[in-house]
């Protein structure tokens, strides 16, 4: 037997012959899918880290749900509506500053909402 037949009959598998093409594309999948794996972020969380994490969160829920946020946002709505016309220089240094805050404001109001809700939700199941 030549030495391309033994090398063809190494290969043969379970299911049957299997080309030195076959081979070689089943060994460039086999390194593609591992180099993604090792580029996959962190899918495992440990146990510590996630006890940590929703301490953490229920900590920023409880601070976020009592912060008078819509008092906040109103204040920053007269401050953009009166300002330029007030003080439109300082208001030309400090504008970019107050839309950022305003940013922040409205996710921390968006995440309240959903505090609020949550609150409600079991108060009705309690009853």
């Amino acid at each position: 037997m030549s030495r391309d037949k033994d090398d063809q009959l190494e290969l043969d598998g379970e299911f049957g012959p299997t080309s030195r093409f076959q081979e070689a594309q089943a060994r460039r999948e086999l390194k593609r899918s591992e180099a993604e794996q090792k580029e996959l972020p962190k899918l495992r969380v440990e146990h510590e880290e996630y006890t940590q994490t929703m301490l953490q969160l229920w900590m920023l829920a409880s601070l976020i749900g009592e912060m008078p946020l819509a008092e906040v946002w109103n204040m920053q709505e007269r401050a953009e509506t009166i300002g330029p016309l007030v003080d439109p220089t300082l208001y030309r240094l400090k504008g970019q500053a107050l839309s950022e805050d305003k940013a922040l404001v409205r996710a921390a109001l968006t995440f309240q909402k959903g505090i609020i809700g949550m609150r409600q939700r079991w108060e009705k199941e309690r009853k």
